[in-house]
């Protein structure tokens, strides 16, 4: 997800930074099944442990095989400070009793109007 899109399109100034606000600005999205919220180090455990089942990383071409707990605290410091700077965001998703469920691996090109998202969800 380094690449941009092959389909070039060109924000004005004002709908860029209004990207980038929303990206920084992103809090907690409630969906049925539960809820996501941008990942910080303190998650690196639980999105290791989601990650480590091959059920739920194996097909993913952007997750090295075999996921290692530094990779993900790595990954999340990366997407940390994309989050600050409004080009990215990595979303953790919990059930109610706090169990990581799922993330969405959010790449934003604010200039461009253009994203790329991937992400999985825990195999049951």
């Amino acid at each position: 997800m380094a690449q941009p899109p092959d389909t070039v399109l060109s924000a004005s100034p004002e709908e860029t930074a209004a990207i980038r606000r929303a990206v920084r600005s992103t809090g907690e999205i409630l969906v049925p099944y539960g809820r996501y919220s941008p990942a910080h180090a303190s998650d690196a455990v639980d999105l290791f442990d989601l990650l480590a089942n091959p059920r739920v990383s194996a097909a993913l071409y952007t997750i090295p095989q075999p996921v290692t707990r530094s990779w993900v605290a790595d990954w999340i410091k990366i997407h940390e400070s994309e989050a600050e700077t409004g080009d990215g965001l990595l979303l953790l998703a919990r059930d109610d009793s706090g169990a990581a469920t799922g993330f969405v691996d959010l790449q934003v090109w604010p200039e461009r109007a253009s994203a790329e998202f991937g992400g999985g969800i825990r195999a049951d």
